[in-house]
């Protein structure tokens, strides 16, 4: 058996959550209905500075909306990204006018049957037209539990897929599976090439053949005329070389452990990030120099280090 339950949005449970006019994006459907309400002059809240909120702002933004993100922590983006990459992509949506607003939270949302203004933490008022809430997911771990396996957060399961029963694998959202990148602990990967390729780890180890190699964890995000790219595991004490210009936004960073690429983080710099994955796979140590260099073809310095 193989569970692919996948998750559904975590649901903000406050006072006033059930008015007309609160969205969660999960599926095309959902687009759909949010996509009628982006209109211009639409006053827009957006609770939550993940990906998705930050891609809805811009989205929202893009149409001539006024937006508000609201973020809990102390940064955007601060489940994926440390502090130094999630502000470069903070700066560019307040060049674009988007208000963020970090470390505050909902209280209620307050309206009649439809949303007409979000209570902050602090007691403070914003009127809302439209309110998107994107805190994140739950995994459906409910079969799973049912069927008595191991689950923290979501299912629990090996390189292969495996869970506590031998005859069980899960794959997709629904899992917590073993950091290969970084060696130590396990991570939750929501993505559709972490779907896809755990998926075909599940198929080997079914038909009992060699699970294939699996790539540096990838994930891309367009905001504006940004493309956002991020590879292998970026935190905020590696050891960081910039290769381009992050004042123009057009750089790649690569984020190197023990000397050797771990993570890398791009903007508008796809070519380098597909380089930089081949590097991470092969494990060999890099020089930072050779990084940072431009008038290197890095495709040329990874085939000589392989």
């Amino acid at each position: 058996m193989v569970l692919c339950t996948g998750g559904r949005n975590r649901i903000l449970n406050v006072p006033g959550g059930d008015l007309e006019a609160i969205y969660y994006l999960r599926d095309l459907e959902d687009a759909a209905t949010l996509s009628t309400s982006l209109k211009p002059g639409t006053r827009l809240v957006v609770v939550g500075g993940g990906y998705i909120g930050c891609e809805i702002a811009a989205s929202a933004t893009t149409r001539g909306c006024h937006v508000t993100v609201l973020e809990a922590m102390p940064h955007i983006l601060s489940r994926a990204l440390p502090p130094r990459w999630s502000d470069v992509i903070a700066h560019e949506h307040r060049q674009k006018g988007v208000q963020i607003r970090i470390s505050t939270s909902v209280r209620r949302f307050v309206g009649d049957s439809r949303v007409r203004a979000v209570e902050l933490d602090d007691g403070e008022l914003l009127e809302a037209d439209a309110v998107v809430v994107g805190i994140g997911m739950e995994p459906a771990v409910e079969l799973g539990r049912s069927l008595e396996l191991k689950v923290d957060g979501g299912i629990l399961v090996d390189e292969a897929g495996r869970t506590s029963r031998p005859r069980v694998f899960a794959s997709g959202d629904v899992t917590i599976q073993p950091d290969v990148w970084t060696g130590s602990g396990f991570r939750r990967l929501e993505s559709f090439q972490n779907a896809q390729e755990q998926s075909d780890s599940v198929a080997a180890a079914i038909l009992d053949q060699e699970l294939p190699k699996r790539p540096a964890p990838w994930f891309w995000s367009d905001q504006y005329e940004l493309n956002i790219q991020t590879a292998g595991v970026v935190e905020g004490g590696d050891d960081v070389v910039v290769r381009g210009s992050v004042e123009d936004g057009n750089f790649c960073a690569f984020h190197i452990r023990h000397g050797r690429l771990v993570g890398t983080f791009a903007i508008n710099r796809g070519r380098d990030v597909r380089v930089a994955m081949r590097m991470m796979e092969s494990g060999v140590a890099v020089v930072p120099a050779e990084l940072a260099d431009t008038s290197n073809d890095l495709r040329r310095v990874v085939a000589r280090q392989t």
